[in-house]
This record gives structure tokens, C-alpha cells and sequence, in this order.
């Protein structure tokens, strides 16, 4: 498992390497969902946008667009499942991998 660092501002923008491919992750805070929304591009092109980061679930899960990131998961830090506010991306919640052969059941994360 993998932990991807993240930071609590607005249109925080990141680069992350997965399965051989760089994907650039923009993290935007949606204020009228007060949800945090990802945008997701490889070499300059945007694949996603508007995707949720929240709590329970694959985060590119349903999306069939190619190079989709399988396996990418918001986890609470605190275990309270609670979705990370404006300020708080980061601090109350983390950007996770679960890779191959890493014997974790989402479900429990």
C-alpha cells in the first residue's frame, strides 16, 4: 500500500506514478457540494473531471476511459469516515494505493 501525500488548499496539483504511467491529480474543493472533486490527466490531457474524493469507494471505479488508475482509495485517518472539509484534505483523510500483492481487504480500510 502506498500513501499519496496530500495538502489542505485549493487546486492543490500533484503528480503520481502508477503502473508506468504519470497522472496529474487536481484536487479542487467543490464549495457548493463542500466535497473535494479530482480532475485527472496524463501527458497534459484532461481523461476526468468533477470525480468525488470521498470515502467508501474506488475513486475511478465505473469510469472505463483509458489509462484509468485502478485501486485508488480516500481513507479516513481517524476511522470516523468522515469526507475531508476545505481545510482539512490531508489531515483527516489520505490518498492510498493498495498494490498488487498487498493482501488488503478494502473493505476494512
Amino acid at each position: 500500500m502506498r500513501t499519496i501525500e496530500l495538502t489542505p488548499e485549493q487546486n492543490s496539483v500533484f503528480d503520481v506514478d502508477i503502473d508506468s504511467v504519470r497522472y496529474t491529480l487536481d484536487f479542487r474543493f467543490n464549495s457548493r457540494s463542500t466535497i473535494w472533486v479530482i480532475q485527472l490527466s496524463v501527458a497534459g490531457t484532461v481523461i476526468l473531471s468533477g470525480v468525488p474524493a470521498v470515502i467508501g469507494s474506488e475513486l475511478f471505479q465505473g469510469h472505463a476511459v483509458e489509462p484509468v488508475p485502478r485501486n485508488l482509495f480516500m481513507i479516513s485517518v481517524n476511522g470516523d469516515g468522515e469526507d475531508a472539509d476545505f481545510l482539512t484534505l490531508g489531515q483527516t483523510t489520505r490518498l492510498i494505493l493498495i498494490e498488487e500483492g498487498d493482501n488488503i481487504d478494502v473493505f476494512t480500510i
